[in-house]
This record gives structure tokens, C-alpha cells and sequence, in this order.
């Protein structure tokens, strides 16, 4: 069943309901969460009181023309309780979203008061060294021209970035998670919240649906050993899913064989194997299904 998209008070009852653990960050992400701006303010608001944690907003500065049509964006997302913005800024932004305007963000940020924080997606294909090379030239503008923190890491090729070209290929008998997200599977330090309620560690791997049970309590029953995706990930990495997505018919064999990282290894399998872990691989638009 269709699960209704995540509004406010879904959001900030499930924060509400894991405040108590000492939090370090509440992140507010898409996409681009500014296209919902009512919303992101909304659930700002409610949360503000409820945790100590810093509230970061990621966003491509779309909306920054100019410095006074960054006011209007940064200013309500200031009162609301932000504290902090995460902006991107690299060679796969560029051509949609001009670099002038992270640079209006950036500046009025400061100019308000909040924390910035510059970061660039670097190709993970060692041969597409000039996307690099653009990236990091940008990046050390940026902090020259406002004198904001810049970070850059690979990019991770999964959803709409799967098609780019992968990085050096990786063994594939362990999973490494996102810095943000923790080491690895057994042991998790956050999880993603996606539009529909799934609660995900790393984006599509379903643990449980916020509209189904309250956050604590898919915190409080989650264990890695008893998730099929993840107990074979924390088992054995990649490899695992890859070998059971071609016992099952879903991958040719010669798949075991391709030089792939550990993101794209991981990434292909679970894409296979959709229909065989229809409530586990969630949302299903992870994997580039409507």
C-alpha cells in the first residue's frame, strides 16, 4: 500500500520520539528540500524545542539570484531554528545551478549569523580527472571569496548517479556505510527518513515505516542479523547479494566476475533483487522505479 507522503507532524512526532538519545545532528535534505519551503520551515519550527542537535539544511542555493533573494530564503530558515547550511557546489551542479549563487548563499549566510559549510561531489571514475579539477577549483574560490568551510568526497553511484562512471573497483565482503551513517551495519549512528515514512539505512534499505510504527521503536528492534538484506551485507558485503541476485536468475553470472566498488556492487544487486524484497528495498524510486 501507498504510503501518504511524510507531513509535519509525522516528521517532528518522529524526531519527538528519539530526543531523548543525545542527537548531534538533524539533517533536512532531499533532493532539494527548498522546492517544499513551507514545509522544511514547518518542520523546523516544531523540532527546534525538542533536541540540542544542530539543524542543517542541504541545499543547491537555486533560489539564491541575488543576495536580496537570498535573504528572503535564509532569513525564515534562521528564525525557524537552523542553525546551519550545507551547500553544494560542484561539477554536476554547475550546469544547472550557477556557481554565483552558492556564493550569494554563502555570503548572506554568514551575514545572518548562520554556519556554512561548502561541499563538492567528486567524480568517483579516477579517469574523469577534469570534472576533479573543475570541483576543486571551485571549492577553493568559494573559500577565498567568503571564507566558509569547504569539503569535497566521491560521489556514491547509486540512484540517479548509478549511470556515471564507477570508482576503482573494491573487495566486495564488506559494506561500508556513509561517515554520517556509521561504520557499518551492525552498529548504525543514523538513519534517513524518506517523503513515504521508510526509515532507511543508506537510501532504499528499508527498517520499518513511521506511518506503521513510531521511530523508537524501529530503533529499539533493529538488528542487523535479522534483516535479509543487511544480515548478508554485514556477512559477507556485497558479494552476498550479488551471489544470491544470480542463484535466484535475476543476474547473469558474469556479474561475479566485473571489477566493480563496493557501492556499485551493492547497488546493482539490490535492484535485482526488488521484487524478491518487496518491503525491505524501499523507496522504490532509490532504484530509479516510478
Amino acid at each position: 500500500m501507498t504510503q501518504p507522503p511524510l507531513g509535519r507532524r509525522a516528521a517532528i512526532a518522529a524526531i519527538k520520539s528519539v530526543a531523548y538519545h543525545p542527537l548531534e545532528w538533524v539533517l533536512l535534505f532531499g533532493g532539494e528540500p527548498c522546492l517544499e519551503m513551507d514545509l522544511m520551515l514547518a518542520v523546523a519550527r516544531g523540532i527546534r524545542p525538542l533536541v540540542r542537535a544542530t539543524l542543517i539544511v542541504f541545499t543547491n542555493a537555486y533560489w539564491a539570484e541575488d543576495e536580496m533573494a537570498a535573504i528572503e530564503v535564509l532569513k525564515p530558515l534562521r528564525d525557524s531554528g537552523v542553525d546551519c547550511l550545507n551547500l553544494s557546489l560542484d561539477d554536476y551542479h554547475t550546469p544547472f545551478v550557477p556557481a554565483g549563487r552558492v556564493l550569494n548563499a554563502a555570503k548572506v549566510a554568514l551575514s545572518l549569523g548562520l554556519e556554512a559549510t561548502v561541499d563538492g561531489r567528486l567524480p568517483a571514475s579516477p579517469a574523469e580527472t577534469k570534472a576533479a579539477e573543475h570541483t576543486l577549483s571551485l571549492l577553493d574560490w568559494i573559500q577565498r571569496e567568503t571564507g566558509v568551510a569547504t569539503t569535497s568526497g566521491p560521489i556514491r553511484p547509486l540512484g540517479r548517479a548509478s549511470d556515471l562512471p564507477d570508482a576503482l573497483p573494491d573487495r566486495l565482503d564488506s559494506c561500508v556505510l556513509p561517515t554520517y551513517l556509521g561504520e557499518g551495519p551492525s552498529n548504525p549512528t543514523g538513519v534517513e527518513i524518506h517523503p513515504g515514512g521508510e526509515v532507511c539505512l543508506c537510501a532504499g534499505i528499508c527498517l520499518g515505516n513511521i506511518h506503521e510504527r513510531p521511530l523508537n521503536e524501529i530503533y529499539y528492534e533493529y538488528r542487523s542479523d535479522r534483516h535479509p538484506v543487511l544480515s548478508a551485507l554485514y556477512r559477507s558485503g556485497p558479494r552476498a547479494l550479488l551471489d544470491q541476485a544470480i542463484s535466484l536468475g535475476y543476474l547473469p553470472s558474469d556479474v561475479a566476475s566485473a571489477p566493480m566498488s563496493r557501492c556499485r556492487a551493492c547497488y546493482t544487486a539490490r535492484k535485482a533483487l526488488l521484487t524478491e524484497f518487496k518491503s525491505e528495498l524501499r523507496p522504490v524510486h532509490c532504484y530509479g522505479v516510478s
